[in-house]
């Protein structure tokens, strides 16, 4: 159906080729490249969903290699008790295949059957808990694996995929009885943004003139509050939009969440979001529209050529390179193609991550989660890829595959990530290892277990240490900005040691005794420094701070604006009492004080040095500098030159 409206599309455009011409903005000085061919080698395997009524909903992707099932939240699906599962495929052969019921955090099969005609029938599990759906169908030898996360509960609407695209298809034809379902303010909003409070007209389509729907719209779950049973529902949609004899195409989004209620599905929130397609072939008006909204909302991600005339950006999943010499926008990739009548082309489960782009226009970048087009089709994992500007080619360096989706992946590949530019290399974590790739030997290996807390500083160093033990002996530091990748391990006479932050690109670190430490309730432990040492990263000492006799260090900061440490002076004291529970002891804070002061003029610009947050359920502090995050853009996969094929196994991780 897309492919046959785009092609009527097309007819009318030829036509109207006069008028076109006429309407073009000529002040924009944009020069246009050509077009890239459509890909020849879309992805074979069927798209599998879940059913309500014969309603499609929650397209499930068909995975090469077997992921792992926590991981696996990328929609959710809620069914009744021992309620019957309907399932559709692309293809009708599918219909008959194994089916598991998994416990997402054991990683334990709780059930497994066969699919037979599409359906089959739930066991009894318990509620308001995650599983996981895995779907195992085999072709040509191949195994095919599709997810769906899911939860049971007492009672589940049997409408409200029908409901949502009703009210989706009552908008869209401009039907006034809209307000039985959606009821708000009634002023404000644009064809492109709306909410439940824009006016009628906006609600209804009516602003613009000639629109068409080009593809069916699906609904996705992306969220269910097992509390309150309010679901967030998403219908992602293309439309074509005829404006003075040109044709814009749009993509957009209608957000809803509702609420089953005994009257029907209520809807409690509505909003529509709309973006110009990214497709800068057609006019100057959009590549304009591509530029100015990529390089503004990206401002900090664009990555730019030190001597160069070459910007790189993504934006909405997409990835542009432009040549400011000439003003030439170029799109170097993109998965949604206006010409394919395929669904997978408009897959937004990657993401990518720009490494380095040189003088000459050449790019080094990363794509990672699943891959939904090109000779990767059907796996997930970590793409390593080459953009040659002179060729105008891409090739694909090295391939890892892994069963993680790229939101577990985003974090040690954005947050804690470096690219070592001079010896072309690109570390980062996943699963508690630092890997390390090679652009130039195209070589990938495992150079260090983190199993345990870490965190990054400046220059491609960073530490290891425990914030909730007592017994932190020594720090592990490794650096990666050198011709190879180092690693040191300080330690200090005996004594337990802390790093407090860094000051001028050197570590603050905290010394103490192991029995001097308290530990609080939650586990945290309070460490009273008998040290305070300032270090560079090799491990020499620059500063040696002594509190008075008697007192210790505590709750050390570091104001990088004034360029000074400052701590609290804290006593232990102990008060004995004849009544075991009046007895109390710990450390009292008897001042604060400025310890020390930093030159802050060669101080660079950082945050501060600790930022908690937890991966996969690991407690870590971790800070980012000279790694370049998009902020999880994300952008389409690299389809052009699979030229390395290595094997390569460690655990979870492999490499091809």
């Amino acid at each position: 159906m897309k492919k046959l409206i785009l092609t009527l599309i097309i007819l009318i455009i030829s036509v109207s080729t006069v008028l076109i011409v006429i309407t073009m903005n000529a002040s924009l000085k944009l020069n246009t490249p050509e077009k890239p061919p459509v890909l020849q080698n879309v992805q074979d395997f069927s798209l599998c969903y879940l059913s309500e009524q014969g309603l499609k909903y929650n397209p499930m992707l068909p995975y090469i290699n077997e992921m792992e099932p926590f991981s696996m939240d990328l929609s959710t699906a809620v069914f009744g008790q021992g309620s019957k599962v309907e399932l559709l495929f692309d293809d009708p052969e599918l219909n008959n295949m194994k089916y598991e019921i998994l416990d997402p955090l054991m990683n334990e099969v709780l059930s497994s059957g066969n699919v037979t005609e599409g359906s089959f029938t739930l066991p009894s599990l318990s509620k308001d808990i995650p599983y996981i759906l895995k779907l195992t169908n085999t072709r040509s030898n191949q195994f095919i694996y599709y997810y769906q996360q899911f939860y049971i509960k007492d009672t589940v609407p049997n409408n409200l995929i029908k409901t949502l695209l009703g009210v989706h298809g009552t908008l869209f034809d401009g039907s006034k009885h809209y307000d039985k379902y959606i009821q708000g303010r009634g002023e404000g909003g644009t064809f492109y943004e709306a909410t439940q409070d824009a006016s009628p007209k906006v609600l209804l389509w009516k602003t613009e003139t000639s629109l068409v729907e080009m593809n069916e719209p699906i609904p996705v779950i992306t969220g269910f509050d097992i509390i309150s049973g309010r679901y967030d529902v998403d219908i992602d949609f293309t439309v074509a939009n005829r404006v003075d004899y040109v044709f814009e195409y749009w993509d957009f989004t209608e957000h809803f969440q509702s609420i089953p209620t005994s009257d029907g599905i209520k809807i409690t929130s509505f909003k529509r979001h709309g973006n110009r397609k990214n497709e800068p072939y057609f006019d100057e008006d959009v590549k304009k529209w591509v530029i100015d909204e990529g390089m503004n909302q990206l401002a900090k991600g664009v990555l730019k050529s030190e001597k160069g005339p070459y910007n790189a950006f993504v934006y909405k999943n997409e990835l542009y390179l432009l040549d400011k010499t000439d003003n030439t926008l170029r799109k170097v990739f993109g998965f949604d193609q206006l010409d394919s009548d395929y669904v997978m082309d408009e897959d937004n489960h990657h993401g990518i991550k720009l490494l380095n782009l040189d003088d000459d226009g050449n790019l080094k970048y990363i794509v990672y989660g699943y891959m939904a087009d090109g000779p990767l089709a059907g796996n997930n994992g970590i793409s390593f890829n080459y953009y040659n500007q002179s060729k105008r080619s891409n090739e694909n360096q090295f391939f890892i595959s892994t069963p993680y989706t790229y939101k577990t992946m985003a974090y040690g590949l954005n947050q804690t990530s470096f690219y070592n530019v001079e010896q072309e290399q690109f570390y980062f974590t996943l699963d508690d290892n630092v890997f390390q790739f090679d652009f130039k030997e195209k070589t990938f290996n495992n150079v260090m277990n983190i199993s345990g807390y870490v965190t990054y500083l400046e220059g491609g160093a960073f530490y290891l240490i425990d914030n909730k033990s007592k017994e932190n002996g020594g720090i592990q530091l490794a650096n990666m900005s050198s011709s190879a990748f180092e690693t040191n391990l300080l330690m200090y006479e005996n004594k337990g040691v802390q790093i407090v932050g860094a000051t001028n690109g050197n570590l603050l670190l905290g010394t103490y005794d192991i029995v001097n430490t308290y530990e609080y309730l939650d586990g945290n432990v309070f460490y009273p420094f008998d040290h305070l040492l300032v270090v560079d990263y090799s491990g020499e000492v620059i500063s040696d701070i002594i509190p008075e006799a008697g007192t210790f260090f505590g709750d050390v900061q570091i104001d990088q604006a004034l360029g000074q440490v400052q701590a609290s002076i804290v006593q232990f004291y102990k008060k004995i009492s004849p009544i075991p529970s009046m007895s109390k002891m710990g450390y009292e804070k008897i001042k604060e004080k400025n310890i020390y002061q930093f030159d802050k003029s060669k101080e660079t610009s950082i945050e501060p040095i600790i930022i908690s947050d937890e991966v996969d359920g690991i407690h870590r502090m971790l800070v980012n500098y000279e790694s370049v995050s998009l902020n999880e853009v994300l952008m389409p996969l690299a389809k052009e030159n699979l030229s390395k094929l290595v094997v390569f196994t460690d655990e979870k991780i492999h490499a091809t």
